[in-house]
């Protein structure tokens, strides 16, 4: 596979994803998920940052990552892997599931479909970290919208970094200066 193709990023919706060879014990769970409202994360398409679909067994350009709407059948040869998290919102279980997938593509076509990776996530650790996350995130918030942050942290910042990098970019010149005199001095006695 290619290198450069492997570190691209993709958003991937599969209709239907029909062929598909999800565990034995996941049956119930895939059966009720919603695959219209469900986006996969892929690795290895060509366009970084696009938004490809699966109709079918065809494999479609649907947008660019600047938003360009474009629908191009893609014609690429090669292995991608693309990765869901199955969400159990039902209570089938004690988990969530997040599943990789290797879809190996002829011409755009699906050829081959083999699971690459299951990994079982506890439903109560999972929540528990969405909740801290999402607490750490709204303090951070709160912080950058705040008072002493815009009219204390921000002109302190900058004014240390002033303090500390002037001086720098003054030496460095100097620096600069010097050593394009020696250069000067000693190309001019060699003649």
């Amino acid at each position: 596979m290619n290198i450069q193709r492997v570190l691209t990023s993709n958003l991937l919706s599969w209709d239907e994803p029909i062929g598909v060879p999800f565990p034995e014990h996941l049956r119930l769970l895939v059966e009720s998920i919603d695959w219209k409202s469900t986006t996969w994360q892929s690795f290895g398409l060509p366009v970084h940052l696009g938004k490809y679909s699966i109709v079918g067994k065809l494999l479609y350009l649907d947008e660019l990552a600047d938003g360009t709407q474009k629908v191009v059948r893609e014609e690429i040869t090669g292995t991608i892997y693309a990765s869901v998290l199955l969400m159990d919102n039902i209570d089938f279980g004690t988990s969530h599931y997040a599943i990789t997938f290797s879809i190996t593509f002829v011409k755009g076509e699906i050829l081959e479909i083999k699971l690459a990776e299951l990994q079982s996530l506890d439903k109560v650790e999972y929540n528990k970290n969405i909740q801290n996350f999402q607490n750490s995130f709204k303090k951070k918030l709160k912080f950058k919208n705040s008072w002493f942050y815009k009219n204390i942290y921000i002109p302190y910042y900058f004014i240390l970094k002033a303090i500390f990098f002037i001086p720098l970019w003054i030496l460095m010149s100097l620096q600069y200066l010097v050593v394009g005199l020696f250069k000067l001095l000693t190309w001019s006695w060699n003649e």
